[in-house]
């Protein structure tokens, strides 16, 4: 019996103790404001481009942009900055990163875009910055509010130009998870740049590579409270299910060396995808680092894109 019950108190501790690291996992994860590890100067990966990147975000601040707000399906104040350009060609949403500044994350595309003659539209994701929320919710919810971005181009200025989606890392997978809701005619194409598959599988890779964890039980217990406390599931949607009914054009870009989102996550997708595609892989490059490590090769190809469906 004494056996019993000692057997019964140590399951007892590691459920508890499964349940604790769930709810920390979870937090980190989602929480607007949860803390997050600082990546030393010499081991950041992105230190030799940060003046390219630093003097397309200065640019921008330097034009005559427009600070858009809108309301989100679930009641949330969101923020976007808008730049028309004179006699645009069409306009690109750029949905940016995981806990990332727009500004930084498109800054050597900005002025690419803008002199290719397409307006840019910058949004704050939910739960970033200016714009409201008080979770991060990996493109499950955000997918509406890109929709709906969309909807705000189309209000302000009409449906008769072109729509592009162009999506870096979460921003990538937050915009194949919109091709699967029904959009306005005028979007012609996606670009997705180190999309992951589904917010599950992300948090099953880094809970591993980053915390040196098994992802069962702890991922599951994450799920429970995202549940409880974030209101979404991280099954609740993926990007491999969005691929089955998508109809749109989608240009893929992944480096070949991303420890982060695992080149093999846009492979699926790109191998999932059932509408036209292409996928342009640079070899060598980490996350986020296509267009870095290969502006060239990374612009053309998106000019081609943009060009042929506009």
């Amino acid at each position: 019996m004494v056996f019993v019950w000692i057997l019964l108190g140590i399951l007892a501790l590691c459920a508890i103790a499964c349940l604790a690291v769930g709810a920390a996992l979870m937090h980190t994860a989602t929480a607007r404001n949860a803390r997050q590890r600082e990546t030393p100067e010499e081991e950041n990966v992105y230190a030799p481009y940060r003046d390219r990147i630093a003097a397309g975000g200065d640019w921008f601040l330097g034009q005559r942009f427009e600070e858009w707000h809108m309301v989100s399906y679930d009641g949330l104040k969101l923020r976007a900055r808008y730049l028309a350009v004179e006699g645009a060609r069409g306009t690109v949403v750029c949905m940016h990163g995981y806990r990332g500044d727009p500004l930084m994350d498109y800054g050597t595309l900005l002025r690419f875009y803008a002199e290719a003659g397409y307006n840019i539209l910058l949004p704050d994701e939910r739960s970033h910055w200016e714009s409201e929320g008080r979770f991060i919710t990996y493109g499950v919810r955000e997918r509406f509010d890109c929709r709906d971005w969309v909807r705000t181009v189309n209000a302000h200025g009409g449906d008769s130009l072109p729509v592009f989606l162009h999506g870096l890392s979460m921003g990538a997978a937050i915009v194949l998870m919109t091709t699967g809701l029904a959009l306005p005619e005028n979007v012609r194409g996606v670009i997705a740049d180190c999309g992951f598959t589904s917010p599950d599988a992300i948090f099953r890779h880094v809970i591993q590579t980053s915390f040196h964890l098994p992802p069962d039980p702890f991922v599951p217990a994450a799920g429970l409270f995202t549940r409880l406390f974030a209101g979404f599931s991280i099954r609740g949607c993926s990007t491999l299910d969005a691929m089955q009914t998508n109809r749109l054009p989608i240009l893929f870009l992944h480096g070949t060396a991303d420890d982060f989102v695992p080149f093999s996550m846009s492979e699926q997708n790109v191998a999932a995808c059932r509408a036209e595609k292409e996928f342009v892989v640079v070899e060598g490059a980490r996350h986020a680092q296509s267009v870095l490590v290969d502006p060239e090769r990374c612009r053309a190809r998106i000019l081609a894109f943009l060009s042929a469906h506009a």
